[in-house]
Formats: C-alpha cells, structure tokens, sequence
C-alpha cells in the first residue's frame, strides 16, 4: 500500500498537524515496518510535561489504529519539530526515513532533540518473571536475558518493542503457560504496553488445582480448535468446477504442473505458494491431484471475500476469512482445525499479493501452523501468473506483448517438517526463513 493511503487513515486526530509515513528497517532486520513522523500542532494544550505529551499522542495513534485494518497500522511512531519538505512542500521520504532511524538509534537522548519516541518513559523496570516472556521476542533479546533493560511498564508492544502480530501471538501463548492465563479473543487486542499485560496478571488468580502449566503448545489449543468453524468439503458441484477449471488452464496456457510426487496421497496438506494474482488459490486447487482437490480450503482476507467477485469465489475455494481489522487468532485456530481434520490448507506467507513479481519477506504463520498440528510445510512457486493476469487488469491474457504464448507452471517442492524448540518463536523464524528459502530456488531454477 501506498504512503498516502496510510496517511489517509490517521488523518484529522486532534492535536496532530501532520503526519508522513515511509516504511523503515524492522529492528530485527528481516523486512520493514510501517513508520511515520508526526508534528504536533502549536496552539494545542498539550501541556508543560514532555513524557505526558508522549503518552497522549501514544494513546490517541493506538485509538485511530483500532479502525486500521491491521497491514495498515503504524508500527514506528516518532514526534518531529517539522517535516523534511521540498520548496514545493513535498514530504522528503528519504530523508523522513533518515531521520526516523536517527531517532531509533538514539532513544537515549529522546525529548532533546527533534525526535521524541513514543512511549519512551522507561523508569519503571518489570520483575525477571515478566521479563523472560520477551526473551526470543525483542530483537535485542534473540537467546538470553540480554537487553532487558528494553522492556519497562511504559513500553509498548509494537513501537518500542517492535514485535509483529505474530510475535504478539506467541507472547500471549506464552502467558497461558506460565501463569495459566487464557486471554480471550477480545482482550489481546487491548493489550498496548508491557504494564497492560501485568495489570492482566495481577487481575487474574490461578488455581492450581484447575489449570496445569504445560510446554505442549498443541494441547494449549485444543479447546480452541473444537470451537472454529471450518468450511465444508467441496461437493459435486465444485468438483466440477475445479476439473473445468484445471482443463481451461490448460487449454489456455498449457498449465504444467511440477512436484507432484512431493505431495502425500492425502490430507492434511499445508500449501504455502507466493502470492502472485487474487486467482492463486483456485491455480493451485486446479493443479492438485483429484483426491487431494476434495479436500481443498484456503485462507482469504475478509474484505476481499465480501465482495465480488470473492463473495462467490468463497464459496468454491472454501476460504477461512482472515480480516485485518480483528485478532487473527480465531482465524489460525480454524485453519488449524482444518489439517487436524485432514484438510488441505493453502496459506500465503507473503501476506499480501506482489506488484511487481519479487517475492516478499515471508510472515511467520504459516510456520506456527506447522508447528502446532505437525504438518509439514509444502512449498510452492506459481509461475507465470503475473504475466497471465497482472494487478488492475480486468481479463488475462493469452499472448505476451510479442505475441508468444504464455504458460502457467505449479511447482510443488518438498516438504518442511517442523521440530522441537526451546523457544517456539526461534523455531518459528527458523522455518519461515527455510520456506522463503525454498520458494526461491524454486523461483531461480
């Protein structure tokens, strides 16, 4: 998504006079993370007391970011005398981003100079209990106990301690097995700072005769996978639908399908292709083999299912929606029961769909899928689509600009078992990286 289109969503908040987004390195150094510099309006009583000023714009961007859909949100927020501008008062993104990790580098001296963090009170340390369950999470705390300094009651989850939705994920598993915890749905969202979650904690009195503490992450989350609704196995119907669909492909672009002896004889199956085209869950349903085809769901944003031509689109592929403006935890727990009951699942790690053909950083959960109900990662590369039907084109095409023939190609590579870890989100990391891995030599070949 375009700046603009960020912007445009935190826009008119009382007290910002404005606001410019650039995406910026993610801490741990694997891809970027959405950042923005913000001037404060001069006339607005904000009052004499920085680290106050701090936590209302800290509170106000978390209020606007519940109505963001989630890929949207900020996730690096720094206040800014002014915006660097050009003599046409263009926002300089480059020279934004410069000084958005001039300011990262130098939290230490936050409030003096012209970047101010959010939520950069830190005076407030946290018990080695509270501390261990970041441990893995914060990128300066990849193995040990080493830069706990980092985590304080003021520090937020994501701009301070920058851990994604699905780092977020892992730490919320993490409280139920240490201290038995089961936060709902509807309380993970609320959780903005580390003090958010021990208010949690302290709230909360655990009976040790009713709730045993327990390393095994699948048993965690069984009562949950008993409670999702998973979509029903295609019928006659869709089965015709999928045996056309695989002749159109490849009548049209001599659809070739590589792999296949990677793939078992039936489910559960966790595909994992590159996000390519909105059609790549149907391609890669088509190039199956029909015992595995009638077992076939996918995962599909929510707003992309509710309306044409993905409202009826739902329906054939059998998509679990997953909706950036909610936790996306009731959407894991369905995709997980679908394996548990011998389905097969197709999963983008990318997250969203590539412009321009280059395969995005991978998301970790796919992985922590894997993870929780054993099942094997699948790797697959779908080549050609983007050439077939490129983004904002309103029919495919059938011949290149040189009037040569396009092709399709489904490759299926070979599976990624998931393995015991001492630490789930290291295992997580581990995994991603090997699938990203794998769908790009597939890519290179």
């Amino acid at each position: 998504s375009s700046p603009e289109r960020v912007e445009e969503y935190y826009k008119g908040i009382p007290g910002i006079k404005e606001i410019a987004v650039v995406g910026v390195p993610s801490p741990s150094g694997e891809g970027s993370r959405i950042g923005a510099g913000v001037v404060v309006e001069d006339g607005f009583d904000w009052g004499s007391d920085v680290d106050l000023v701090q936590r209302r714009i800290e509170e106000k961007i978390n209020l606007r970011s519940k109505e963001v859909p989630a890929h949207l949100r900020l996730e690096h927020v720094r206040i800014l005398k002014d915006l660097p501008k050009t003599t046409t008062l263009k926002v300089k993104r480059n020279a934004l981003r410069s000084r958005l990790q001039e300011s990262e580098g130098d939290k230490a001296t936050a409030g003096k100079t012209d970047a101010v963090g959010i939520g950069t009170e830190r005076n407030e340390t946290v018990s080695p209990e509270i501390a261990e369950l970041f441990v893995g999470l914060v990128p300066s705390m990849a193995r040990d106990r080493k830069g706990v300094a980092e985590v304080q009651l003021n520090s937020t989850l994501q701009f301070d301690l920058g851990l994604d939705s699905m780092a977020i994920i892992e730490l919320v598993s993490r409280v139920e097995r240490r201290f038995g915890l089961k936060l709902s749905e509807q309380e993970v969202p609320s959780i903005h700072k580390v003090e958010d979650l021990v208010r949690k904690l302290a709230g909360h009195e655990e009976d040790s005769g009713d709730k045993k503490r327990t390393d095994d992450f699948q048993r965690q989350f069984k009562e949950s996978y008993e409670l999702e609704h998973i979509p029903a196995r295609p019928g006659k119907a869709v089965r015709a639908f999928f045996d056309t669909s695989r002749m159109i492909y490849r009548a049209a672009w001599n659809m070739e399908v590589c792999g296949i002896e990677n793939l078992p004889t039936e489910g559960p199956v966790l595909l994992c292709p590159n996000h390519v085209m909105s059609g790549d869950g149907l391609l890669v349903a088509a190039a199956l083999p029909p015992r595995l085809r009638e077992d076939f769901c996918c995962f599909g944003r929510e707003d992309m299912l509710n309306r044409f031509p993905g409202n009826y689109a739902r329906h054939i592929v059998k998509a679990i929606s997953v909706s950036p403006h909610k936790n996306i935890l009731k959407s894991l727990h369905a995709g997980m029961k679908a394996l548990l009951d011998k389905r097969v699942l197709l999963i983008h790690p990318e997250g969203g769909r590539t412009r321009d053909g280059e395969i995005q950083p991978f998301k970790p959960g796919a992985a922590r899928i894997s993870m929780v109900t054993g099942v094997p990662m699948t790797p697959v590369w779908i080549e050609g689509a983007l050439d077939v039907y490129p983004a904002g084109q309103v029919f495919p095409s059938l011949f290149s600009g040189g009037g040569k023939r396009l092709q399709l190609r489904i490759h299926f590579g070979k599976p990624i078992y998931p393995s015991k870890s001492e630490s789930d989100y290291e295992e997580a990391r581990r995994l991603t990286q090997l699938l990203e891995e794998s769908v790009r030599e597939m890519a290179n070949q």
